[in-house]
């Protein structure tokens, strides 16, 4: 029994730079709902420099509400934040393959974030394009996180393309596209779409052939 007890695995989650309020509120969360800190939830314990506390002023953007990503639920869990933090590193870097680089952007971008204006200029395009394309969809298609991210890997590919597109017509494409993958049978674009979305959705891979899928629905201006 001794070698047995000696043996078990205890996992340990480290807080750095939490002070009292914030380890007071996590043990007494633990201890009255026993609901385990969500990765989040663990970084905001964790990290406090200049990469979170940008994604919490981004994260208050009322934009995110307005387009319905940003729920109620989703801000008490701080999920609205992370999903900003996915982004703005898809934003900085790229698609990425799932969320392991969450962890690696907060670890290395506590002291500065580089190339931080250029960084932002594009992620304001990128909302400054999506919402002129939300007024026109007529699809809740893209409120589901994973083709948001997609859609928003998409204006990104454009470039400074995407201040020349048409944005109604291309919401009407995307629309049209959109309950074309609702339906059966279903053709062959809006097919591999769709399997990209229900099988890995957050995989690299996939999260790449939605974005190319969808950026060649986009249409410029005459």
């Amino acid at each position: 029994m001794q070698n047995r007890f000696l043996r078990y695995i205890i996992a340990v989650e480290f807080l750095e730079n939490a002070d009292e309020t914030e380890l007071q509120a996590a043990f007494d969360r633990l201890n009255r709902n026993v609901a385990k800190l969500n990765a989040q939830e663990l970084r905001n314990a964790r990290f406090s420099g200049a990469f979170i506390s940008l994604m919490e002023t981004l994260a208050d953007d009322p934009f995110w509400k307005d387009i319905g990503l940003a729920t109620t639920a989703r801000i008490r869990r701080m999920l609205d934040i992370e999903y900003v933090s996915e982004i703005f590193i898809l934003t900085m870097q790229g698609v990425q393959d799932g969320k392991a680089c969450l962890d690696q952007a907060y670890a290395d971008y506590e002291e500065e974030i580089p190339d931080i204006e250029r960084h932002r200029r594009a992620y304001e395009t990128c909302k400054n394009a999506v919402s002129r394309l939300w007024r026109h969809l007529e699809t809740d298609r893209f409120t589901n996180l994973a083709d948001f991210y997609s859609l928003w890997a998409a204006f990104l590919q454009l470039g400074e393309v995407v201040n020349n597109l048409n944005f109604e017509e291309t919401a009407r494409r995307l629309s049209a596209f959109a309950n074309s993958v609702r339906v059966m049978p279903t053709p062959a674009e809006a097919q591999a779409y769709l399997v990209a979305t229900t099988q890995g959705s957050n995989k690299g891979a996939n999260r790449q052939l939605r974005a190319n899928l969808l950026k060649e629905l986009f249409v410029t201006q005459e």
